[in-house]
């Protein structure tokens, strides 16, 4: 439309002011509390549900038969496959069955 003008996204979301020094730390550490708990949570659990697998050291040579990646899919767990939200925060770690 002539005579319209058009805003340019910058204006429309520029926070007005500064934002306190404390403010930003404190969402910072939030923040990173928060995701360093769920990744310790789904990390560290998979080894301990029951369906995980743990491959046993061939005796006479100490070394497991499978590669890294081949052993990385046998022992991983699968969670929350049907609840959306899990896998989208989560980040779809899950690897189908």
């Amino acid at each position: 439309m002539p005579g319209k003008r058009h805003r340019d996204l910058t204006c429309v979301y520029r926070v007005e002011g500064n934002i306190p020094v404390p403010h930003v730390l404190i969402a910072f550490v939030v923040m990173h509390v928060l995701f360093g708990f769920t990744l310790s949570l789904v990390f560290q659990l998979a080894p301990t549900v029951e369906h995980s697998a743990f491959p046993i050291p061939e005796a006479h040579t100490g070394r497991i038969p499978h590669e890294w990646a081949v052993r990385e899919v046998q022992t991983t767990a699968n969670f929350a496959l049907t609840n959306a939200f899990a896998r989208w925060y989560l980040g779809g770690v899950e690897l189908p069955d």
